[in-house]
């Protein structure tokens, strides 16, 4: 019955006002029209530009020219997980690295006993995973994510196309992921597990050794035609 009468009272009013002359406007809604090729492009070039950006920063990237991290930003991918998701487990196979774009993520290990030891957390800025993407040997930890993140995922293909253009790199990124193991290991042995690959981890040489072996494979598999300078 309310609603009967407030319709009748809203009638009643629209019709005074129509007979005073005054009009009842319609309600208004502004439609933009979008490409969406070109908004897709201009996402795609804001998460270009973002991703290239973080990368000036990242220390195992520092021996980069501009050119080569533009390349790098432009065929590495995001990868956004949520609360509690699981980027990798200890063991697994590994061909990627990350940089962390957004949020906060722990790297853990199980030590003998079914102790779980916590390795490192890594914020905004930090990398991760660098160890199986360069070396080949199984994750040694466990990387969950501690909130809602967006990191970038960078695979050794895209690290063989740098490493063929310039060998000189691979010896500088061995340095950084020797020392970043040395001190991994330190934590492990603090928390008493233990990493069981076949890289000495502190040692750059050793390192850059298996890098070779890994990357030389690669080159082999895709084919490439000429000398293969990284088998020497």
């Amino acid at each position: 019955m309310l609603i009967e009468d407030d319709s009748r009272t809203a009638a009643f009013i629209i019709k005074g006002l129509k007979q005073a002359g005054y009009g009842i406007p319609f309600p208004m809604r502004t439609v933009e029209m979008v490409s969406l090729d070109r908004k897709q492009a201009r996402v795609a070039k804001r998460d270009h530009e973002a991703r290239a950006e973080i990368m000036r920063d990242i220390k195992l990237l520092a021996g980069l020219s501009g050119e080569q991290r533009e390349m790098l930003a432009e065929d590495a991918r995001d990868v956004t997980l949520a609360t509690g998701q699981v980027l990798y487990r200890q063991d697994e196979a590994g061909d990627s690295f990350f940089i962390l774009r957004e949020g906060r993520v722990e790297s853990s290990m199980l030590a003998p006993g079914g102790k779980t030891v916590t390795i490192a957390q890594f914020e905004a800025g930090d990398f991760f995973g660098e160890f199986s993407a360069m070396t080949g040997q199984p994750r040694p930890t466990t990387t969950r994510a501690l909130t809602d993140i967006k990191c970038i995922e960078i695979t050794r293909q895209h690290l063989h196309a740098l490493f063929m253009a310039d060998p000189a790199l691979m010896t500088t990124v061995s340095e950084v992921v020797a020392q970043r193991a040395a001190q991994r290991e330190e934590k492990m042995r603090e928390g008493g597990a233990k990493l069981n690959v076949e890289v000495k981890a502190g040692s750059a040489p050793s390192v850059l050794d298996r890098m070779k072996r890994v990357f030389g494979r690669l080159q082999v598999e895709v084919g490439k035609v000429g000398k293969l300078t990284l088998l020497a």
